[in-house]
């Protein structure tokens, strides 16, 4: 795995989250977020933002939940580790580091916390 931020590749990936590499290759055409694949090289992925759209991605379907973007599932399935211990403040000001790994603009970051406090998608 490499460092800053941790990246690694497709079967790393699918080891760390006990998929196989079908399933990750399935999550990346659903729109996961993966580093731009250079010439005959495999797709490299950073490792907190693929865990949390996971997350996201699976609560949104096992909760039948309409199709989000991918920011807006990389910060739903992030606020998991914070429904029961944290302000939504604190939730914030650690999402926001999450949205700028993601290369969100500050805007971005603002539309997708709108979005799912507007749909009530987070306890705050």
């Amino acid at each position: 795995m490499k460092t800053d931020p941790p990246t690694c590749n497709q079967a790393e990936l699918a080891q760390m989250v006990g998929a196989n590499r079908t399933t990750i290759r399935a999550y990346a055409r659903a729109g996961m977020p993966c580093l731009p694949k250079t010439k005959g090289r495999e797709n490299n992925y950073i490792v907190s933002l693929c865990i949390h759209w996971i997350a996201g991605y699976q609560a949104a379907r096992a909760n039948s939940l309409p199709m989000m973007q991918p920011l807006e599932l990389i910060l739903f399935g992030y606020s998991g580790a914070f429904r029961n211990n944290a302000s939504y403040q604190e939730y914030r000001s650690e999402a926001a580091s999450i949205a700028a790994t993601a290369g969100a603009s500050d805007r971005e970051f603002d539309e997708a916390i709108g979005f799912l406090r507007g749909a009530k998608l987070l306890p705050w």
